[in-house]
């Protein structure tokens, strides 16, 4: 009799899990794959995202601000890559050359992104959208200056790196069209 209890005790937690449990698992992520399905490339663009935990459940807004947030987390680490490569590789003047113009292009890519969170905390959601377009220019024009420089590890990994500045600014700007209305 215990143990046809112990039974019964098992199943009906079995049920719970599998009722309610269960899709609230399958439904994480769901806002994030559908914005992300909307981007150049879908998957990398889940794989970034999940990397903050507050994509789990979040709507449009949320989506925005943790992308906003990346892209600023992983402009400033190229930015310490290229002060740390400048450094490294001063003395090679056309290498340096790049690494300065690339500089001055993530300046203006931390500043474009500072405003974007401005905007975003303001509540001037449409106005995301142009400063993500205009952080994309950027580090675009980084990009450009330094794919003369393919074969340098430093180099290839910056590149790699901008690609994911320029993907978290394309979910910056899906969201920002799925979102409602500008002040």
């Amino acid at each position: 009799m215990a143990s046809s209890s112990a039974m019964l005790v098992s199943l009906a937690l079995l049920l719970i899990t599998t009722l309610f449990i269960s899709p609230s698992v399958a439904q994480q992520h769901a806002q994030l794959k559908k914005i992300c399905s909307k981007t150049f490339n879908s998957d990398w663009c889940v794989k970034l995202m999940k990397k903050d935990s507050r994509t789990s459940n979040a709507d449009d807004r949320g989506l925005a601000e943790v992308a906003i947030d990346l892209a600023y987390s992983t402009a400033q680490d190229i930015q310490n890559q290229l002060n740390a490569k400048l450094y490294k590789d001063a003395d090679e003047p056309e290498l340096k050359d790049e690494l300065v113009a690339c500089t001055k292009n993530y300046n203006d890519v931390l500043q474009d992104l500072k405003r974007t969170k401005k905007h975003f905390k303001d509540g001037y959601i449409q106005r995301i959208a142009a400063e993500a377009e205009d952080v994309v220019e950027e580090v675009n024009e980084c990009d450009d200056q330094l794919e003369g420089q393919s074969s340098s590890q430093g180099t290839k990994r910056i590149r790699k790196m901008n690609d994911a500045v320029e993907l978290l600014c394309d979910v910056i700007k899906v969201c920002a069209s799925d979102s409602g209305d500008d002040h």
